[in-house]
Parts: C-alpha cells; sequence; structure tokens
C-alpha cells in the first residue's frame, strides 16, 4: 500500500461513492506499477523500466526518472501531498549503494542462489528478516 489516510469529513467521489468520516483509505500502489494500462509489458521484469532512455519507459512516452510522479506511480505521492524530500532520499539512497559496491562484497551464505521470500504482514511487505548477508570489506 503507498499511502493510508483518515477521513476528517465526509468525502463524495465523482462517481458519487461516499467515504464517511473517520474512515481509513489506503491505495494499492504495487498494482497500479503492474498495470497494463500505465506501463507495455508490466507484469515482465525490464531493469530500464523507468531509466530516461528507455523506449519502453511509459505508454506516454514520457522520460521518467527515480523521482518522477506520473499517473501509474504514485509511491512519491501525488499532486499537493507529493514527498519534497524525495530528491534527498534519492540522493542517500544513491550514496549508500556506491559506497557498499565500492567497499565491499555482498553475497548470500554458502549454497544459497536464491533470496529468502518476502515476509507478508496485513498490508505491509518486508524483505525476510531471516536472510543472512555476508558482508566483507575490500
Amino acid at each position: 500500500m503507498s499511502f493510508d489516510r483518515l477521513a476528517l469529513t465526509p468525502i463524495t467521489l465523482s462517481t458519487g461513492i461516499t467515504i464517511p468520516r473517520r474512515t481509513y483509505i489506503c491505495m494499492a500502489a504495487g498494482n497500479m506499477a503492474k498495470d497494463a494500462s500505465f506501463y507495455p509489458s508490466a507484469t515482465v521484469f525490464s531493469p530500464k523500466r523507468f531509466h530516461s532512455v528507455a523506449p519502453e519507459t511509459s505508454k506516454k512516452g514520457k522520460n521518467l526518472d527515480f523521482v518522477s510522479t506520473e499517473t501509474g506511480n504514485v509511491h512519491w505521492g501525488s499532486g499537493r501531498f507529493t514527498c519534497p524530500g524525495r530528491w534527498y532520499a534519492s540522493a542517500v539512497m544513491k550514496a549508500v549503494i556506491a559506497l557498499i559496491v565500492r567497499k565491499y562484497d555482498v553475497k548470500f551464505p554458502k549454497g544459497q542462489v536464491e533470496r529468502l521470500p518476502n515476509v507478508y504482514m496485513d498490508v505491509l511487505v518486508e524483505p525476510n528478516p531471516g536472510q543472512a548477508v555476508l558482508c566483507r570489506r575490500r
């Protein structure tokens, strides 16, 4: 789920459906990312899906980068709720990954070839906390 909100007052949608006061709402952002109406071949892994030079970037031909927002990708929020710190968050993530790639050898324990399956807790999806990862400074 991408976000959750509490309706402070009744909200009537354009479809006529009313969300009552004190109702929690959330959005299944992961399902949107796998929707072919937003992305061609949405269920096929494409490491360059959001790379700005990839021809299959988006159905509308937009150039995207990690901090972009668009209809099919609401992980950073949307409209007035778009995360104002997404550029900082992106820079920090890239710096941490670059440090790990430059200074460490990272691998699974001997004999393991795939990561353990994710853990699902209600609406949360997390990496398996039982997964061991071996790190050695170069």
